[in-house]
């Protein structure tokens, strides 16, 4: 994806870091937020300035702290994503194969093959399932049906304004009513105006949840990681004979399993 195709968006206060860590990103392709809104609020207005762009142009949402190991792999799945969300008709999430009973992601239940492409098996979504107790965590990795819930979604970008228009119209309104503004000196204003009136909600629970028009395509191995935790960090660097990840000088006295880190 070439650089004037990729947008940022983040917190007012960061604009100017995300520029001077990507000096490659046209600056107007960094969209600031006045305040946290949620994901589905982010979401959206990143589309309503796509949609300015190219109606119909299909988008990948990725979060940035995000690591993926296998990028090969991972690119061909997001070619096959864009080929299917081409078609205006779904909303589509990478499903990651999960490898412990973890209670921090979210689970997705798929379902029946609705179609493959190059291959893959693209699944019908059964559900959702916000954070489970370790014991239903366990049950899901069992049933060899669930997935955990990447946050990473491919779609069209006039299909996902749809979908909110549909289950969060309260969310559309002030959509609509920032578009209207968009390019002229009144925008911040009414930016600021329309985020304090909405109510924080992310993506998932907003749209995710409620739509008929929710696939996931399952990613197999490509070294995905969230790094939400010492866990998930220790699992992106090789361990010791004693499963010690070390990532700083150190003298270890019968140290097994351990993460050590230092800067």
């Amino acid at each position: 994806i070439p650089w004037p195709n990729i947008y940022v968006v983040t917190a007012n206060q960061h604009t100017a870091l995300v520029q001077e860590q990507l000096p490659q990103l046209p600056k107007e392709n960094i969209i600031g937020e006045p305040v946290g809104r949620g994901t589905a609020l982010c979401i959206g207005l990143a589309a309503l300035a796509l949609a300015k762009k190219d109606p119909h142009g299909v988008t990948a949402v990725l979060p940035a702290d995000h690591a993926v190991q296998n990028e090969d792999r991972f690119r061909k799945l997001l070619e096959i994503a864009f080929k299917f969300a081409s078609q205006g008709t779904h909303l589509i999430t990478l499903g990651i194969n999960p490898r412990r009973p973890a209670t921090g992601y979210g689970y997705i239940q798929g379902g029946e093959v609705l179609t493959r492409i190059d291959g893959r098996e693209i699944l019908k979504v059964k559900r959702f399932t916000e954070k489970p107790s370790y014991e239903r965590a366990r049950e899901f990795l069992a049933q060899g049906d669930y997935f955990w819930n990447s946050g990473m979604f491919i779609w069209r970008v006039d299909t996902i304004l749809e979908e909110i228009k549909a289950h969060l119209p309260n969310l559309h309104a002030g959509l609509t009513e920032l578009g209207t503004h968009m390019g002229k000196t009144d925008y911040e204003r009414v930016l600021s105006r329309v985020y304090s009136a909405q109510k924080a909600i992310s993506i998932d629970k907003g749209v995710m949840e409620k739509s008929a028009h929710v696939v996931v395509i399952p990613t197999g191995e490509i070294g995905w990681s969230d790094v939400g935790d010492w866990v998930a960090w220790a699992e992106l660097f090789p361990a010791d004979a004693d499963g010690n990840v070390i990532q700083a000088p150190h003298i270890g006295i019968d140290t097994k399993d351990s993460v050590i880190l230092s800067q």
